[in-house]
């Protein structure tokens, strides 16, 4: 709930106000588990995988591209 962007929030079932509620809030401060927002909705605001992706040039080469995709162990 934290990262997800909004029309991932919309494709999950929450309406345009909870959706607008969750978005402005995590601009200040991230969401916990009471988050009004989230309550009954079986939604979390945790993350153990992560998806990353990075591009870089040089000089004036065609420059490279990668995607990763993380998981966080428990510890």
């Amino acid at each position: 709930m934290n990262t997800a962007p909004a029309p991932v929030l919309t494709a999950l079932g929450l309406s345009d106000v909870e959706v607008g509620e969750i978005t402005s809030t995590r601009v200040a401060h991230a969401l916990h588990r009471g988050a009004s927002a989230l309550r009954g909705q079986g939604l979390g605001v945790g993350s153990a995988t992560f998806r990353i992706e990075a591009e870089g040039r040089m000089g004036g080469s065609r420059g490279a591209r990668i995607v990763a995709i993380v998981q966080r162990q428990a510890s």
